[in-house]
């Protein structure tokens, strides 16, 4: 079995490299969940949503989030009634998930339910796993104010102070029991290109998590986000920045040092040397995951390289 860690546009795209390669029913993602808001009073979980739809083949690869082809009905209306809801654009396909999986959550339903519910719709064959049931949510704090990751990205555009990051509740949060199951039984574990310090570290951060990766039986691998000084997309290179680490391919390893065993970065990658002195092995290639046949080449290097 495969396990893949994801969160945002890179370690999905990884995602749906495996699953058009490999057999989808050996392929598992445990989703990053802190990113989940409350909009209309609705519950949305991008991270998962991302990755149903990409697993379903449809998603809007173009945006990177949503469903390809959707309409804005919806969106249309309700911001010429408030036009401060503007900040937040959900399709109307898009909105139908988010009204099923609120309904289902109050009628006492728990994340994983949902999510394994909606991919049984989808008559999907991999598992999509969310690394809690429980509510954490991260905030970015300018040193006054601390608002939701998706205010900080959405509406700011990043565009503001970072003088923390805070993972709320996260202290009472336990992981997911089939998420650890997953660590436990996988033979390849991937840290996908997402962003380490709100899509990965998360996951990483819940109690006992880490500790039960580094002690996992399973070769474990994280690939970069980053290649040169910049991540693929998103705001990785701000946050890193921000919290004093190297915005480079060694900033990540540093990030994972204790808990994995290889390393991939880009085939131009000039911090070899200083990684291999972390103590992780490291594998060079082309890590662009632009086009599905840059994710396919990935996903099969991977394969190839450590999947045995």
């Amino acid at each position: 079995m495969i396990t893949i860690l994801s969160g945002g546009t890179g370690g999905r795209r990884l995602f749906e490299g495996f699953l058009s390669v490999h057999s989808p029913k050996e392929i598992n993602v445990i989703a990053n969940t802190a990113d989940d808001i409350e909009i209309y009073g609705l519950h949305i979980s991008p991270d998962l949503d991302s990755l149903l739809y990409a697993a379903a083949g449809i998603i809007d690869d173009e945006r990177g989030w949503g469903i390809k082809g959707d309409t804005f009905n919806f969106h249309s209306m309700i911001t010429k009634i408030v036009p401060t809801y503007s900040w937040f654009n959900i399709g109307d396909k898009d909105l139908a998930i988010h009204i099923i999986r609120t309904n289902l959550l109050r009628s006492g339903m728990t994340l994983s339910q949902v999510t394994a519910f909606l991919t049984n719709k989808f008559n999907l064959d991999c598992s999509i796993v969310p690394m809690s049931d429980d509510r954490v949510t991260t905030y970015i704090f300018d040193g006054v104010v601390k608002r939701h990751f998706q205010e900080f990205w959405v509406l700011y555009r990043a565009e503001m102070p970072i003088k923390a990051v805070i993972f709320d509740n996260i202290e009472h949060a336990k992981p997911n029991e089939k998420a650890l199951d997953l660590i436990i039984s996988s033979k390849l574990i991937i840290i996908g290109p997402s962003n380490p310090i709100t899509s990965i570290n998360p996951i990483l951060s819940l109690k006992g998590f880490r500790n039960l990766l580094v002690d996992s039986e399973g070769i474990k691998v994280a690939v970069s986000p980053i290649i040169g000084n910049a991540p693929f997309s998103g705001p990785a290179g701000k946050l890193m920045q921000s919290l004093g680490l190297e915005v480079s391919s060694f900033g990540v390893a540093q990030i994972y040092k204790d808990i994995i065993n290889y390393i991939i970065v880009d085939e131009n990658d000039p911090n070899v040397d200083r990684i291999k002195e972390l103590g992780i092995e490291v594998i060079r290639t082309n890590i662009y995951l632009k086009t599905l046949e840059d994710r396919q080449r990935l996903a099969r290097f991977i394969l190839e390289k450590l999947y045995h």
